[in-house]
């Protein structure tokens, strides 16, 4: 709950919900936002596109304002973090995929580092937060090193995306055709210039570029994940080291994350 404070969840007086740092890696995301999508109720994740690397806003019971901020606090080890991004990115109220993506603090927020989450839906859940708490509250926990001998662990992920279909595009021949029915349309003679001849028509029925296929590919994400657990009577500690890779299915965009928590 708030402040760090234990209760059995049965003590509690409004709504709560927990999802352990496991549930959160089972899809590889490296996003939190897009590693909670899916897993808890009443929470409503809408990624600003579908860009590799792309924020997600987090609204939770909907939105209870029209023009202000709706996005929740994040505390992360009792340390509370505001979710809203650090530069408007609306453009002419377009959103933040016609602009640059200036993304919330959320996505510096490894899930791998992450032992649990508690959201706390209610006004009474975030009261002790104040204001800031109106929207609800994202409490994480990030994992602690344990008096033990030194653990190692490591994960790694590799997987790719296929498109089950792609859109149907005119070839440079069905363009021709498509050309000289709208210049007719529109009354244009047909002794005019802009219409394809034949022998040009005959030419491009072999020589076409499907520039969706050329442009597309398969787009491969890979992750590494490395961490140390251990400690004594004096001092714990943890370490982790995470890279990950995302490729966008347009062949020149992709997205590399690489961080090192202690």
């Amino acid at each position: 709950t708030a402040m760090g404070i234990s209760k059995e969840k049965k003590a509690l007086g409004y709504a709560v919900q927990n999802v352990k740092g496991d549930q959160l890696t089972q899809a590889a995301n490296t996003n939190l936002a897009g590693a909670l999508q899916g897993k808890v109720s009443g929470i409503d994740i809408a990624p600003s596109s579908g860009m590799p690397g792309a924020s997600s806003k987090i609204t939770i019971r909907g939105s209870r304002s029209f023009t202000g901020d709706n996005t929740p606090l994040y505390v992360i080890d009792g340390m509370p973090v505001a979710s809203t991004a650090d530069v408007d990115t609306d453009v002419m109220n377009n959103g933040s995929v016609s602009g640059a993506d200036f993304a919330n603090r959320a996505v510096d927020i490894d899930p791998n580092d992450i032992e649990s989450i508690n959201i706390l839906k209610g006004q009474a859940a975030s009261a002790l937060y104040g204001i800031r708490a109106s929207n609800g509250v994202i409490v994480v926990s990030t994992k602690r090193g344990k008096n033990q001998k030194p653990q190692f662990s490591y994960s790694g992920l590799f997987g790719t995306d296929r498109p089950t279909r792609t859109p149907e595009v005119m070839n440079a021949y069905d363009r021709t055709v498509y050309l000289n029915n709208q210049f007719m349309y529109n009354g244009i003679p047909e002794t005019d210039s802009r219409y394809y001849t034949a022998d040009e028509q005959e030419y491009f029925k072999t020589h076409s570029t499907d520039w969706f296929d050329l442009a597309w590919k398969n787009p491969f994400t890979t992750q590494h994940n490395l961490s140390v657990n251990g400690g004594s009577d004096r001092i714990n500690y943890y370490m982790q080291v995470t890279t990950s890779k995302a490729e966008h299915s347009i062949i020149w965009i992709s997205n590399v994350i690489a961080s090192v928590p202690m």
